[in-house]
């Protein structure tokens, strides 16, 4: 994941001690529907986090206003749902249709 952390006023009107990720790069797969066995997510991760803390990488994303951080495929997972149910809340309290 590479995240930059950005308050925008309109944004904490509605959700207040909300962060508002941005320019976030990610791969997700998902591994039911793709029937991807275990051992080649585990091989994919390890290769993208070889690559995200490479010294070469890591500079330049720092110098594009970035955060390198790799995760592994269960970080992610509950990242994901943590983000679904935060902007779910959102969307249920201010009665937002959803399309």
């Amino acid at each position: 994941m590479v995240s930059m952390v950005t308050s925008y006023p309109f944004i904490l009107s509605v959700t207040p001690d909300t962060e508002l990720l941005s320019g976030r790069i990610d791969l997700l797969l998902e591994a039911p529907t793709l029937s991807l066995p275990d051992a080649i997510v585990q091989q994919l991760n390890a290769e993208l986090r070889k690559i995200v803390d490479s010294p070469d990488t890591a500079k330049r994303l720092i110098d594009l206003g970035g955060e390198p951080q790799a995760n592994t495929p269960g970080e992610m997972q509950r990242f994901v749902e943590n983000e679904l149910r935060k902007w779910r809340s959102v969307i249920d309290a201010r009665k937002i249709e959803r399309q």
